[in-house]
C-alpha cells in the first residue's frame, strides 16, 4: 500500500517505510498510527536517507522533510511504542559521495549513468565497509522495531 498508514484501516504484522518516511512532515503521529495498526509483536521497518549534515538540494527537490539520525529515529520509534531490534547505517561510501556531490558540488539530481557506475563499482566496496561503519556512518539508515508489549 502506498501513502501514509491512514490510507487504510487494515492491520499488519509488519509496516515498512522504504524511502518514504522522510516525506512525512509529522513523523511521530504517523509512527503511532502504524503502531495502532500492528498486530501483537508487529514490526516497523524504516529505511531512509541518513545524516542531517548530508541534506542538500537533492533532498529539497525530492520533498524530503528530513534525513534521519539513527539515535533520533530510534527515539521516535520508541515514543510510538516500538522496541528497537535492529539499527544500522548503510553505504558509507555513498555518504561521502553524497556529501561531495550534494553539499559541496551543488548537484540537484543524479543521472542514470552515474547511478549505474556507482552501483557497479562503488556500492560493492561500500557494502564491505558497512560492518565497520554501521554504528556511525552511512548514506542510509535502517531501523527495525517490534511493537512493545501493551499494558492491559
Amino acid at each position: 500500500m502506498l501513502g501514509t498508514i491512514t490510507a487504510t484501516t487494515d492491520t499488519f504484522d509488519t509496516v515498512v517505510y522504504c524511502n518514504s518516511a522522510e516525506h512525512i512532515r509529522d513523523l511521530i503521529p504517523e509512527l503511532r498510527e502504524a503502531a495502532s495498526r500492528c498486530t501483537p509483536n508487529g514490526r516497523l521497518v524504516v529505511f531512509g536517507p541518513a545524516h542531517e549534515a548530508l541534506y542538500s538540494e537533492i533532498d529539497r527537490v525530492s520533498a524530503h522533510w528530513r534525513r534521519f539520525v539513527r539515535s533520533r529515529l530510534e527515539r521516535d520509534m520508541r515514543a510510538a511504542g516500538f522496541e528497537i531490534v535492529h539499527s544500522r547505517y548503510l553505504d558509507p561510501l555513498g555518504a561521502i559521495a553524497y556529501f561531495v556531490g550534494g553539499r559541496l558540488g551543488g548537484v540537484s539530481s543524479l543521472s542514470p549513468r552515474l547511478l549505474r557506475v556507482y552501483e557497479r563499482f562503488v556500492l560493492p566496496i561500500s557494502r564491505l565497509a558497512t560492518p565497520i561503519t554501521k554504528r556511525f556512518m552511512g548514506k542510509n539508515v535502517l531501523v527495525v522495531g517490534r511493537l512493545a508489549a501493551r499494558d492491559t
